[in-house]
């Protein structure tokens, strides 16, 4: 083996392995030669990459009646052009419509895409504004007739969507149906299928709907009821009571008179729930007198009929009670016009039905 420094060995020096001259014991470390800068001048002969073509965004979600599924109006789609990502292409969904046309992807209006409809497709009935569709509908109601009635009549044009919920109301109240029906996910495809444009409905806007018709026909009913009795008339009513099927107890109560022209007149005045589990006749009677004062017909009453019940004795008791109190409560004028007031000597009033199907009952028990 050669000894150290033998002129036959090869020598290297610190710049041979990358570093500076040795300044004391370390040697300094310095960086290694970088690659060149890529020329970047314009012109330059050197070869350069295409860029990375960009890819088309999506079109996100809408929810615009244009293009509202499961029957949309136009159909929505992408230029694949990096300097028109910010558009899109919107076709008519009719078939053999050729209609096109570009837009920006972010809607501002929906008015001017409701031209190609009402002029190329007028047979579908796409109007042109909230106003010419509150005429058109107004048009139908008064070329089909007058629409059916819940409880007041329609006397005015209505909006579209205003009478599609007052006809679901009525098939709902007709059919005896759930008022969930409206929120179901088939339901609502159908509506959007049938008619694009009617507006999602609700089953609490439902019940708001039905409070209101409510009121206006109650109402109107106590202004009928008020004008019979300022002629002279007064009122009997009928009441029975019942456990439903989802264990709740009820009282329905009616009212029965005859007008001036000998018309028979009978309507359902209300049913109430009985929230006392104890059915005592003083608590049937206050529930009966709640009724005939929201009605303002108790000084008018004069007739009461109900089943055999024992508590019903008691509850006409209570109630002839009440009555006499608000007769004292009268002005000397009102006394003399409502003299015939409730007794339940002569307004007690059986329900013959009622004792029929007890002695037939109890006739087919004997042997």
């Amino acid at each position: 083996m050669a000894p150290p420094g033998d002129p036959q060995l090869p020598q290297h020096t610190h710049a041979d392995r990358g570093y500076a001259p040795a300044t004391g014991i370390h040697p300094a470390r310095v960086s290694p030669s970088k690659r060149p800068r890529e020329d970047t001048i314009s012109g330059s002969a050197r070869p350069r990459l295409a860029p990375a073509r960009r890819k088309c965004p999506p079109l996100a979600p809408t929810n615009a009646w244009l293009f509202k599924e499961p029957n949309p109006l136009y159909t929505r789609h992408i230029i694949d052009d990096p300097d028109f990502f910010s558009q899109m292409t919107i076709k008519c969904a009719q078939p053999g419509c050729k209609y096109n046309k570009v837009i920006k992807r972010v809607l501002h209006g929906t008015n001017n895409h409701k031209i190609h409809y009402q002029k190329a497709h007028a047979q579908l009935g796409l109007t042109l504004s909230a106003k010419d569709d509150a005429q058109r509908t107004a048009d139908e109601v008064e070329a089909s007739g007058p629409p059916p009635l819940f409880f007041a009549p329609v006397t005015k044009a209505v909006d579209h969507n205003v009478r599609y919920r007052r006809l679901v109301m009525m098939l709902i109240i007709k059919n005896n149906l759930s008022f969930s029906i409206v929120d179901q996910p088939e339901f609502n495809d159908l509506i959007a299928y049938l008619s694009p444009r009617t507006a999602n409905l609700s089953r609490r806007v439902l019940m708001s709907d039905l409070q209101e018709e409510f009121k206006a026909g109650e109402a109107k009913k106590i202004v009928e009821l008020k004008e019979h009795m300022d002629s002279g008339g007064r009122f009997a009513l009928t009441t029975d009571a019942w456990s439903g099927s989802n264990r709740l107890d009820y009282i329905a109560v009616t009212v029965h008179y005859k007008t001036n022209q000998g018309i028979t007149m009978n309507t359902t005045l209300s049913i109430i729930e009985l929230t006392n589990p104890s059915h005592t006749g003083k608590y049937l009677a206050s529930k009966l007198l709640e009724v005939t004062d929201r009605f303002e017909i108790t000084k008018a009453v004069f007739a009461v009929t109900h089943d055999n019940a024992s508590t019903n004795d008691t509850m006409l008791d209570e109630y002839q009670t009440l009555v006499g109190e608000l007769y004292l409560t009268l002005t000397p004028g009102e006394q003399c016009r409502y003299c015939m007031k409730f007794n339940k000597a002569e307004g007690d009033v059986r329900c013959c039905a009622h004792v029929y199907n007890i002695a037939v009952n109890a006739g087919m028990l004997r042997p």
